[in-house]
């Protein structure tokens, strides 16, 4: 897995009967090639992510699992679950699942819009009328610090090996990137590094609206 191929995570969960899915991307952007196995990669990277996500999110969402895929031709894939599923940590009731805290990944250049990332199991008593609630923010912030951190050895990766977040782009202007080739289309997305994340509002996510 050379240095420069990208991985994307996909973070299955459960709210309110609905399945729930988070996608991030990472690089390899280390002096070493990733040498791991991808479920090793799948089970660092979505234990890490969601240690910090479950403190903003209600108990009756559940984490379930965590998938890893080398996004080249013919790429290895492998999925970790989360035995017994991961709950979140907040008691009471919950938003609905389209409700989401939203979060912003901040380009570095131009090449890509910024990313987004939003995550269900908004705790009712953390949402004061629309906005989250200043005790939320602390948990809210170090998410976003996690969320934009280089994963390393300190993560259980060999030495000189990096996974690093990044806004990985497949279309530009609603059709995919990429060029002819002797008659062939070779897509061509570009990976643009995130140059921070920050915590931005109380958002809905329309894709997780039922019937709309």
């Amino acid at each position: 897995m050379a240095i420069g191929d990208v991985y994307e995570i996909r973070l299955q969960g459960e709210y309110l009967g609905q399945v729930i899915l988070n996608v991030f991307h990472y690089q390899s952007a280390g002096t070493a090639d990733i040498s791991e196995p991808l479920l090793t990669v799948a089970a660092a990277v979505g234990t890490l992510i969601i240690t910090d996500v479950v403190p903003t999110q209600v108990e009756s969402f559940q984490w379930l699992s965590s998938y890893a895929k080398h996004l080249v031709e013919g790429g290895a894939e492998a999925t970790f679950p989360f035995t017994g599923g991961e709950p979140g940590l907040q008691t009471g009731e919950g938003l609905p699942p389209h409700d989401a805290w939203a979060f912003r990944y901040n380009r570095t250049n131009t090449t890509t819009r910024h990313g987004q990332k939003r995550f269900a199991g908004v705790p009712e008593a953390q949402a004061l009328n629309g906005v989250a609630a200043s005790g939320a923010l602390t948990a809210l912030n170090e998410l976003a610090d996690t969320l934009e951190r280089d994963i390393t050895s300190a993560d259980g990766f060999s030495a000189g090996e990096i996974l690093r977040p990044v806004i990985y782009s497949q279309f530009l202007n609603g059709e995919l990137r990429g060029s002819v080739v002797d008659g062939v289309f070779v897509p061509a997305p570009i990976s643009n590094p995130v140059s921070s994340v920050q915590y931005v509002r109380i958002s809905t996510q329309n894709t997780r609206k039922i019937y709309r």
